[in-house]
């Protein structure tokens, strides 16, 4: 079955997201949310039957809304750094999980 997208053309779009983030062009920097957690959201979705990649393509998608809302806090000074800090904390114990899921009980080194 053909894959709908490649995995790693929200690369593509975070990197075009964060450059207008430190250029400071506010519009194109929250249009280019909306395709950037889509993407994250596609793959979330595609690889939902094998599950061997899930929680790290979920803790990229937790990463990218923590990510998104600091960029928009920056831009309109709003002071809620603790939205995006919850974010990459959920992302953390999710790749977290995944490592001790994958690794649990078992020498990293075999």
């Amino acid at each position: 079955m053909r894959k709908f997208a490649d995995d790693n053309l929200h690369i593509l779009l975070w990197l075009l997201k964060d450059i207008s983030w430190m250029l400071k062009w506010k519009i194109f920097g929250i249009i280019m949310i909306f395709p950037t957690i889509a993407m994250a959201l596609l793959i979330l979705r595609s690889k939902h039957q094998s599950r061997e990649n899930f929680l790290p393509d979920l803790a990229v998608l937790l990463w990218i809304l923590a990510n998104s809302v600091w960029m928009i806090s920056e831009f309109y000074d709003l002071h809620i750094e603790w939205i995006p800090t919850l974010f990459f904390a959920m992302g953390l114990l999710t790749i977290i999980g995944h490592f001790i899921k994958k690794y649990g009980g078992r020498n990293l080194s075999e």
